[in-house]
């Protein structure tokens, strides 16, 4: 498995790690999880550090997760998704790709090369 997920229960985010190579099923699995966990307790901050993954997908896959995976498993639509971005080019362009996919279906979700920033872009609406 080339992914973690855990909960940082202060601030409510449900952070998913991919280290190594990840295919479509990791990615769909991982989704699964993360999901499940935010149901769990009650938090729709997702934090996605791919900043030492490789991904093995095809866009199609990146897709189908905000298109079909996120509603069919009863995300919550008030979810914000933040994402720090892999290193390689090939991998920054198709994580690019999933945060506009996202953004295109009505998903808040936002890329960071900075862990910080991302944390403090998830916790923005948390007096809310």
């Amino acid at each position: 498995m080339a992914w973690t997920i855990d909960y940082e229960g202060g601030p409510g985010i449900i952070v998913t790690t991919y280290r190594g190579t990840s295919n479509v099923h990791d990615l769909r699995d991982a989704t699964t999880a993360a999901i499940a966990l935010g149901k769990t307790h009650e938090s729709w901050r997702f934090l996605t550090d791919a900043s030492e993954g490789t991904f093995d997908v095809a866009p199609i896959a990146l897709l189908n997760l905000p298109a079909k995976q996120y509603p069919a498993e009863g995300a919550d639509r008030r979810s914000r998704l933040a994402l720090l971005l892999p290193s390689a080019a090939k991998d920054r362009a198709l994580a690019r790709f999933y945060e506009t996919v996202c953004l295109n279906r009505g998903w808040l979700a936002q890329s960071f090369d900075d862990r910080d920033e991302a944390r403090g872009w998830l916790l923005e609406d948390a007096g809310s």
